[in-house]
């Protein structure tokens, strides 16, 4: 028999004071497993992979579980276009995206690859561990040899060149470039002491790479350098450029550090959840990362900037508070014709449950199923128009 609770109205207060809310917005995820990259096609479609063979796909606006020929973890994914695309992993594993779904792809090698990337389509890289590299030739992956003894973490094919980076514990690697036209020739760019775990190219005069601990690096042709920067950060995982002056990089324990006209700026993730790829469209960054965590900003901050705004006593009622199959939420202050987002996270800023609500008829409070929540506190955010009500619930 479960135990019943007296209703109690919970007037929630929000300060008068100024706030500043993170940008970066979790998304709802249809699945738990970690998610290891993402890879955005256009500004409404892309993809994620992650362990046990997750992959999930975003489309109008909403992310959804795909079929999967396997169940080894995936660790990287790329396309070149809507319907041709590649996904690496555990064991040897090489997807392709035929436009219709994921078939596996014979492997030269049993070795764990870490990462693909293509020139065009007819040009690729897969490298893994134990110096694993292969090539696309042919319509066929083959191996080469170049006895590396580290694992190959991070791979771009720019134009005729492939840039390579990694490491190994008490064995670390330089930054290579390979010359495809010149027979895959190898040769030193940088002779560095730290494990590289990410790089990313616009050009083969302007790059930056990322490794463990803490590193960030700028490449200008003739010289490495960092950025300069004030603050320490944990190490990065991912590195995403989309020209020499902007892009992005996440990592540990939720870092996010947002690379704009030139500079380095680190950002509040709202989440402690390790972040492992990211991916940028003209409109938007991407982050994923460990238990399903999917986060989005903006680019145009002038435009997506909420301003703070005084929101009185009373704005929000959640009710009863502590709850147990059933929530009521009771909102004022609403914005006419403005569109109505509630999201209910935990407090490790996972999204619970996502939705639009209708207040087209008046019909307050909304009442949403708490039945199938866990036990704990949660935080409810409803966005209308240019405000943002807050409140907080226990599920008992």
């Amino acid at each position: 028999m479960k135990t019943r609770y007296i209703p109690v109205i919970l007037i929630v207060f929000l300060a008068t004071t100024e706030i500043t809310w993170a940008q970066w917005v979790p998304e709802v995820c249809p699945v738990k497993e970690d998610l290891n990259a993402v890879c955005f096609i256009n500004e409404s479609q892309g993809w994620a992979v992650g362990d046990k063979g997750t992959i999930i796909s975003k489309v109008n606006g909403t992310w959804t579980r795909s079929t999967s020929p396997i169940k080894e973890d995936l660790y990287c994914v790329t396309f070149i276009t809507r319907e041709n695309g590649w996904a690496v992993g555990a064991n040897g594993t090489i997807l392709r995206y035929n436009g219709y779904a994921w078939e596996k792809i014979n492997s030269p090698t049993g070795n764990d690859l870490l990462t693909v990337s293509f020139g065009d389509s007819e040009k690729g890289v897969i490298t893994g561990e134990n110096g694993t590299i292969l090539v696309f030739s042919g319509n066929t992956w083959k191996q080469l040899d170049k006895r590396i003894k580290a694992n190959l973490y991070a791979a771009q094919y720019l134009n005729d060149d492939i840039f390579l980076g990694g490491g190994m514990e008490l064995l670390n690697v330089p930054i290579m470039k390979m010359a495809v036209k010149w027979g895959y020739s190898l040769t030193n760019i940088f002779d560095s002491n730290i494990a590289v775990l990410g790089l990313a190219f616009t050009s083969p005069d302007n790059g930056w790479i990322i490794g463990s601990p803490g590193v960030l690096m700028h490449f200008d042709g003739k010289s490495w350098v960092g950025p300069g920067l004030d603050y320490k950060f944990p190490s990065l995982n991912h590195i995403s450029l989309s020209d020499e002056n902007n892009g992005l990089s996440v990592g540990f324990s939720g870092t996010i550090l947002a690379f704009e006209e030139g500079t380095w700026i680190r950002e509040e993730s709202g989440t402690n959840m390790h972040l492992n790829g990211s991916s940028i469209t003209a409109g938007n960054y991407y982050a994923v990362g460990d238990q399903g965590t999917i986060l989005v900003r903006s680019r145009n901050k002038d435009k997506e900037e909420l301003q703070t705004k005084e929101i009185p006593d009373g704005a929000i009622r959640l009710f009863p508070n502590p709850c147990r199959d059933f929530l009521n939420i009771g909102l004022t202050l609403l914005e006419n014709n403005s569109p109505v987002i509630m999201s209910i996270m935990d407090l490790k800023g996972k999204v619970v449950e996502q939705k639009e609500l209708d207040f087209s008829k008046g019909n307050l409070p909304v009442t949403i199923s708490t039945a199938d929540y866990k036990p704990g506190t949660y935080l409810v955010k409803v966005k209308t128009g240019s405000k943002i009500l807050l409140g907080r619930f226990i599920v008992n």
